[in-house]
This record gives structure tokens, sequence and C-alpha cells, in this order.
């Protein structure tokens, strides 16, 4: 409020000081200042504290959704209604890292327009705008006032795909597709497809033909069974991203972290475009006990792209270590595929894996490896658990890490 006074006081006393030569001197030239100061405090001072009585501003994103590295467009579009016709007004927008600002020249009292600008999509996330913040005043800027006006709007930054993914390994979906490999979990039989007996089956459900012919329990799965699913599931606990520091402290590596996001993104992609909807959640093992957060336990998976875009905004405001709410107990039907990606293979996301294993559930780990190269970490033990894996038919493929694109 002082600073805001600071200038129409300078200008009432300077205007008061040359009225008084004026008066003594008198001459055009001092007439022609006091008469010029007049105006631009009257202005000025109707501009700070009448000021403009209604500004709608409007915000629009093209698209809504980017992907990092992308550019996205902003369209605003103003309306001013105003006591006095304002010279100039500033518009600032900002939310982290964004920011930009730019100046229009209404000088009447109703006044509209529209304009536009880009933002480069640095990194994935949820940006979330709340506010403007607007500037008016005189000529010379002596004069100035700033309100805040609500203007909401949301940018949707979703994680890059990963560029260095050979793309998905055959078989990916196969339960769906009908190419079932040796190590597939479901194999067919006579038009049917059947898998092992786990101790969750009724014995009402095991198909003794197929029983007989392979020496073991089978259970025929039926045509539109929850079997068919697939799980993209995300380790979002910090254990498995984090390395020593330069300080022998730990540190989060984000590198890590993003790039296994966006190798989900990347396999979600590709699984849309084979015609298959995966379920995706994210999974932290606490006190021994993994919970999942998103869609896992959803009856239907609708194909659709509605549907995608709604799994990578959930991917796109991700936070490693999250706490995670309403989260439910693994439950997932034998016979379905599960693709489990994390950073470092370690032992709690290794005994997940036979958990589900041992439920007649197909599990594929993908892990992001060479940021454990350059930080010496994890590299002997991971070795290790991934060939114990192996023995269990759960195949473990590594993947290299990336920045975003920036």
């Amino acid at each position: 409020m002082w600073r805001t006074m600071i200038s129409p006081l300078i200008m009432i006393l300077l205007t008061g000081l040359l009225f008084s030569l004026y008066q003594i001197q008198g001459g055009e030239t001092l007439l022609f200042l006091l008469v010029s100061c007049m105006i631009l405090t009257c202005y000025g001072l109707l501009a700070q504290f009448i000021g403009p009585r209604h500004v709608h501003i409007a915000r629009e994103f093209q698209p809504g959704r980017v992907t990092a590295g992308e550019r996205a467009e902003v369209r605003i579009n103003v309306t001013i209604n105003s006591w006095v016709p304002l010279l100039w007004l500033k518009i600032e927008e900002e939310a982290a890292p964004f920011k930009h600002t730019h100046i229009i020249f209404p000088r009447k009292r109703s006044y509209e327009c529209s304009y536009s600008y880009h933002l480069k999509a640095v990194h994935r996330g949820v940006y979330a705008y709340e506010h403007c913040k607007i500037t008016w005043g005189d000529a010379f800027g002596w004069f100035t006032c700033s309100r805040r006006v609500h203007v909401p709007g949301e940018l949707i930054v979703h994680p890059s795909f990963h560029r260095s993914l050979p793309g998905l390994e055959e078989g990916y979906g196969e339960s769906l597709h009908q190419q079932h490999t040796r190590n597939s979990v479901v194999e067919e039989w006579k038009g049917y497809e059947v898998r092992e007996y786990t101790p969750r089956d009724g014995f009402r459900s095991i198909h003794w033909k197929s029983s007989a012919r392979k020496g073991k329990l089978q259970v025929r799965i039926p045509e539109k069974s929850a079997a068919n699913k697939i799980y993209l599931l995300l380790d979002n606990g910090t254990d498995s991203y984090m390395h020593k520091g330069k300080d022998q402290g730990n540190e989060l590596s984000w590198k890590a972290y993003d790039s296994a996001i966006s190798l989900c993104a990347t396999i979600l992609r590709n699984a849309y475009n084979k015609g298959i909807t995966p379920l995706v959640a994210t999974y932290v093992v606490q006190s021994g006990r993994a919970v999942f957060q998103g869609d896992i336990n959803t009856s239907e998976a609708v194909f659709s792209t509605d549907k995608m875009l709604h799994q990578l905004d959930f991917l796109a405001q991700l936070e490693p270590g999250e706490r995670l709410r309403n989260t439910l107990d693994v439950s997932l039907p034998a016979g379905s595929e599960v693709y489990m990606v994390t950073g470092s293979l370690n032992e709690q996301n290794s005994k997940l894996a036979r958990e589900l294993n041992t439920q007649g559930v197909r599990v594929r780990f993908y892990e992001m490896t060479d940021w454990k190269q350059e930080n010496k970490t994890h590299q002997i033990k991971g070795n290790s658990l991934a060939a114990e894996l192996e023995k269990e038919q759960i195949r473990v493929k590594t993947i290299a890490s990336f920045s975003e694109i920036v």
C-alpha cells in the first residue's frame, strides 16, 4: 500500500511546486508543465483507484495434452470494461516452470482482444494455472495498480516414449490373439484355452481330458475370461531408484524413475496399437505386503482412445514413493499376463513376481539398467535375482535409461 502511494504523493508535490512557481514567475513553459502534471496526476489517480470494473480472461490449450518435448499453443481471450479508458494492461501468467507476460493497449472503455503464444513442454506432469496478474497505469508507469484474476486451466504433459525400446517381444498379449508359445501359461486344447491348475481354482473348473493328456491338472478358461487381461505394473517404491550420491548419502535417480515411466507409456501405446487394452497400476511394497493403486481391479478393459489418454494422465502425474490412497491387495486372475517395470530388481519385487507366478499369472520384468552401472548400485545382486527368476520362467529384460526430450 505504501509503495502504491509514493508516486501519487510525488506527483501531487510536484504539481504543487509548479503551481507555486507559476504564481511567482508566470510564463508559458511553467504553465505547460503545470497542465501536463495535472493531467497525468488526475488520470493516474483515476486509473489507480477506479480502474477496470470488469476483466474476463479465458485460457485454452491446443492441444490440451502433449508429450514431453512437444510444443503447446496457449490461446488467450481478454474482455475489458472500464470506468476510464486504459492506456495499457499487462497480463502475467505463471505455473512453474512456465511464465509469460503480454501487454495490450485498450485505449477505450470497452475492449476485447485475443492473442496466443507457445509453450515447450519440458517435463511430464500436470501444470495447473489458477490466476493471472493484471497491471495497469498511466503512460509513464508512475501510477500503477494490479489485481489477480481467477483464470483456471490445466496442461497435461505425458511422458516421452522410450526411444531405445525395440518393440514388444513376440507373444505380447497372445492369450487374446490365440498365438501361444511353449512358455505361455495359457495353452490351447481343441479350440478351448486351458492353463495349469492353481489352489485358487475350484474342482468344477478342471478340464479332465486336457489334464489326462498333459499329466497335470488343467483348468478351462471361458472365452470371455478375466484371465485374458493384461496388467502393466510400475514399481513406485523409492528403494528401486536409489543410489549413493557424491556425499555417500542415498539419492533418488530421476533418470531411472522417469525412464521407467516412459517405458510404461511406450508399452501402453504399443499395446493399443495392437488392439489390446492393458490395465495400468503402480505398486509399493509396504511392510512386506504389496499394495496397488490404479485400475488393477477394473472389471472390464474397454478399448478406446479416451481410456489410453486417461492412463497416460495417470502416468504423467506420478511421483516416486507417493503415499497410496485407496490401495488394493494383489488379487489377479490366473492365466493373465503381468508386465512389471522397475528401476532395480530387488528382493521385494522379486518376491512379488514369484507370488504372482504361483497364482498362474505370467510375469515379465522390464528393468532399467545403465543408471546402476553409472552409480555401481545393485548390479551383482540384481543379476543373481534375475537368474533365479529365469529358472522359474519369469523373464527379465534389461532396458537402457534415457533422459526425456527437452
